[in-house]
């Protein structure tokens, strides 16, 4: 309980800060700076969500779970070309020491640097960045589908990388397309920005190698179809490709890995049905090819998420994720993660920009040799989210 109250008081604190600062900066700039040629964006976003794991087959994983999520994103734009981004995440750090069975509240809350970067945007068409980003490999992992939709596809999310990026942007959305070029040579953070505050963060052994040996190419392409029954229609692709040099930090022999290299292709499509009603769908599919450096191991990942709107408030989501691992040394093995939930939206507020309540099951499906595993779950979420 100590250790509750102490984390519920760190994270009022930074909400305090994060308020105050914003605050002075704001009247810093009315005051000094009429031009608004410096200013901040900023938004905060805090979650509590709760899991009831009812029904297993694994005795281990008979347990409820309550964690709190917080996300301050911030722009510094010092002109209308330079600015600075910044992310900072506070999550629960999971602790492999944990004793099975054992419920979890609000435990091993950690503070992370999930991103701090320079950008520049040379005109309309060309950003630089530099600095630790999220290189957008990817979209079904985004957790602002669901729930736990996510949790599979956040395995190849490629966040927390260093690095230099280039964005290149050509075309019109409403005439043949907007097409948008991402190119990012990068490593792995495994040395200045890793770590976290409150609790120690677990980090992993595999790592890209030093020296922005690894790269990316992106291609998202964007078609907007106007407003249909009030509401907009339109169409986007996503592929990807990702090589990445791989080193293990603790082996001792320096043994040389394989590039792993993982390839995404999806599409994301908002569909207007008829007045205040609309169906936003995404599809993904992303294959990993050396897994980790070990060229015996590959994966594939193949993501289906609906989300139905009514009036603008109501939403219910059918999301589902299957995962199959093919190990030609040892035996193969799939997983699958299904989700349908059902939420509430708030909007515009004097106290908030957008306050969701949800709801929802969750079933978890681990499939090895002959042995199947099978983890229903309840959920509830309450997220709050405002801009500054």
């Amino acid at each position: 309980m100590i250790k509750l109250l102490k984390t519920f008081k760190f994270i009022l604190l930074i909400n305090l800060l994060f308020l105050y600062k914003i605050n002075a900066h704001a009247q810093i700039t009315k005051a000094e700076n009429k031009n608004d040629k410096f200013k901040i964006k900023s938004k905060i976003i805090n979650e509590i969500n709760y899991i009831d794991n009812y029904k297993t087959t694994k005795a281990s994983s008979n347990f409820h779970e309550a964690n709190f999520k917080v996300r301050q994103y911030s722009n510094f734009y010092f002109n209308k070309k330079f600015f600075v981004k910044t992310y900072i995440k506070g999550q629960k750090e999971d602790n492999p020491n944990t004793p099975n069975s054992k419920n979890r509240y609000f435990d091993n809350f950690a503070l992370y640097l999930r991103e701090i970067n320079i950008n520049y945007q040379l005109n309309d068409n060309l950003l630089f960045k530099a600095g630790k980003m999220n290189l957008y490999f990817g979209k079904a992992w985004k957790w602002q589908r669901g729930i736990m939709s996510h949790k599979l596809a956040k395995n190849y999310q490629q966040s927390e990388k260093i690095g230099f990026l280039t964005k290149y942007s050509y075309g019109n959305e409403q005439l043949n397309g907007k097409y948008n070029f991402n190119f990012a040579i990068f490593q792995d953070d495994d040395k200045y920005l890793d770590n976290s505050i409150i609790t120690n963060r677990v980090n992993d052994k595999i790592k890209s190698q030093s020296g922005l040996k690894s790269y990316l190419f992106t291609v998202n392409i964007n078609f907007d179809f106007g407003e249909k029954y009030n509401s907009k229609e339109y169409l986007q692709y996503h592929f990807g490709m990702v090589n990445k040099s791989l080193t293990n930090k603790n082996n001792i022999d320096k043994i040389k890995l394989s590039h792993q290299k993982s390839y995404a292709a999806g599409f994301n499509y908002h569909i207007p049905i008829y007045y205040n009603f609309n169906i936003d769908t995404l599809y993904e599919f992303v294959k990993i090819d050396n897994l980790d450096g070990n060229k015996h191991i590959s994966e594939k990942y193949h993501s289906i998420n609906n989300i139905i709107n009514l009036y603008n408030n109501f939403q219910l989501t059918f999301a589902k994720t299957w995962l199959n691992t093919n190990n030609k040394i040892l035996s193969n093995s799939s997983n699958k993660l299904t989700e349908i939930s059902a939420g509430y939206n708030f909007n515009n507020s004097k106290f908030y920009d957008n306050l969701i309540i949800k709801a929802g099951y969750n079933l978890f499906e681990e499939k090895y040799l002959t042995k199947l595993y099978r983890k229903n779950s309840y959920l509830f979420l309450i997220r709050y989210m405002k801009n500054y």
